[in-house]
């Protein structure tokens, strides 16, 4: 199997062409994480092709969502670890935030 490092899952191990394809159509696969605070929605993914943000590249991203469906904050992580551990604390932060 030949790989090549433009190719990466998730964890960041080197996959081939294809098998990167079909991850990243494989929504079960990209969600990391799913939360439910109140009426809002808390996501984390695996975004596949990374972007650059401030000259870092990103790999995450958690979105909360409103009732409608709509973005209302995100933040993007560099490994599936931040993005775990990011995810539970915008949890934290939205039950605060609801709470009130």
């Amino acid at each position: 199997m030949e790989t090549t490092p433009n190719y990466q899952d998730k964890y960041g191990k080197p996959v081939t062409g294809a098998e990167y394809e079909r991850l990243t159509r494989d929504r079960k696969y990209c969600t990391i994480k799913e939360s439910k605070v109140a009426s809002y929605r808390v996501s984390t993914v695996w975004l596949g092709p990374p972007f650059w943000e401030l000259a870092m590249l990103k790999n995450f991203e958690t979105a909360v969502f409103d009732e409608d469906d709509r973005p209302v904050e995100g933040y993007t992580y560099e490994t599936i670890e931040e993005a775990e551990r990011g995810h539970e604390a915008i949890v934290q932060q939205w039950i605060k935030k609801v709470s009130i």
